[in-house]
Formats: structure tokens, C-alpha cells, sequence
């Protein structure tokens, strides 16, 4: 047998690039033994566990895999997946989708990309703005000042339900650095300065001065 058979041989049964990425670049064995159930978004049978995994990397709606080992039974998760809440059952084994920048998670800010690890699939961070917070910049965070307000500045105005609303107002609305929110009319005044500019008024009754709040250790 020549040398030349025996590597094409060698070469043709040798596990290839894409099989070593997509196992273990792109996927991380989160739990073995362990099923999610109550985020399904569908199945499909496959022969072997890579081309499961393939299947979800190129799915953009795909965010993790329940996938049995005997049947060859692969369930595309979505990213309502909550780790917390996983069901034991022994020839399951759960694959999470490593997210990066590519994947746009960052709510708000900017995306910057991380190292792959084995244990974590989330191979990004968020640097968020002031008054966004969570790891991927989705909460908003913001201050309330009650019975004061800022006059004379506004920037914008609409009717709200909640001092929430008038504050995610407030983040869509260029220039806007503040609002005073009138509680018992749902109003949502916004101003284009904050209480760092301009003094507060202390005889606003029925209002709330709602800023923006840079420190994320508090937010809910």
C-alpha cells in the first residue's frame, strides 16, 4: 500500500476543524444529565450530536440544545432558557450556544468580546451607559427625588403610567438628561439639564425628579 493511499486514508477518517469548532469553540456542555423543558421551539432527529449543534449555530432563534444521546432527539431552546430551572434526566445532555458580539446582545452600550471558557457561554461584556444596567444593559436605572422638580427646562413631554415609562421617554429623546413626573396627572415633563446644572426646586408638590443613575450596585 503506498504512502500516498495511506494518507488519504489517514485524512479522510481524521476528525476535521469544523467538528473541534463547532464542539468546542462555539457550544458549552452546561449540565449532563439535565433537560429544559418549557422553552422547546422544536426538534428534529439526528445521527450524530455535531450535526444537532450545527443546526442550532446557524438557527438565530436557537440559543441551547437538549440533546439525547440514545434517539439522537435534538430540541432547539430559545433564549428564554433559565439555568435555574432544569429537569433531571439521565441521557439527556444540555449544549448552551456561545454569544458573542456577533449575536447583538447588548441592549444598550457597546459590545466588547471576552475569551471562550469551557464553563461560561457568554463570550461578550457590555460597557452600558449611565443609567442602564445588567449584563447585557437592559435595565434602566434611575433616581427619583420626591415633591422637587427642575422648571423652565423642558425637552419633551407626554403622558405616561408610571415614572418608569416617563424615564425610558427620557432615554429615547435626544438631549434629554432629566424629567419631572407629575404623579397625579401622569405627566412626563422632560428637561435637557439635570439637578448637577441646574437647582432643583423644593415646592414642586406632586412631583418626582427622576435622573439617571450611573452606579449599578443598587439596581434592581
Amino acid at each position: 500500500m503506498s504512502t500516498i493511499f495511506l494518507l488519504l486514508i489517514i485524512s479522510f477518517f481524521a476528525p476535521t476543524k469544523s467538528v473541534f469548532s463547532v464542539r468546542q469553540q462555539y457550544f458549552t456542555l452546561v449540565a449532563s444529565g439535565k433537560r429544559a423543558r418549557n422553552c422547546v421551539i422544536s426538534n428534529a432527529t439526528f445521527g450524530t450530536r455535531l450535526f444537532c449543534l450545527k443546526h442550532c449555530l446557524v438557527n438565530s432563534q436557537c440559543f441551547a440544545v437538549n440533546y439525547h444521546s440514545e434517539s439522537g432527539l435534538c430540541e432547539f431552546l430559545s433564549e428564554k432558557l433559565d439555568l435555574n430551572f432544569l429537569e433531571d434526566d439521565l441521557d439527556f445532555g444540555l449544549f448552551h450556544k456561545k454569544i458573542d458580539c456577533l449575536n447583538s446582545p447588548c441592549k444598550h452600550g457597546q459590545c466588547i468580546n471576552t475569551d471562550l471558557t469551557t464553563t461560561e457561554y457568554r463570550a461578550y461584556s457590555c460597557d452600558c451607559p449611565c443609567g442602564w444596567c445588567g449584563w447585557n444593559c437592559e435595565r434602566i436605572n434611575y433616581g427619583i427625588k420626591k415633591n422637587k422638580c427642575i422648571e423652565l427646562n423642558n425637552a419633551g413631554f407626554k403622558k405616561v403610567k408610571s415614572d418608569k415609562e416617563c424615564m425610558l421617554f427620557c432615554a429615547q429623546t435626544p438631549d434629554c438628561r432629566s424629567a419631572d413626573f407629575i404623579y397625579d396627572k401622569n405627566e412626563c415633563w422632560l428637561n435637557a439639564v439635570d439637578d448637577k446644572i441646574e437647582s432643583l426646586n423644593d415646592n414642586c408638590t406632586g412631583a418626582w425628579f427622576l435622573a439617571f443613575d450611573c452606579d449599578c450596585s443598587n439596581s434592581k
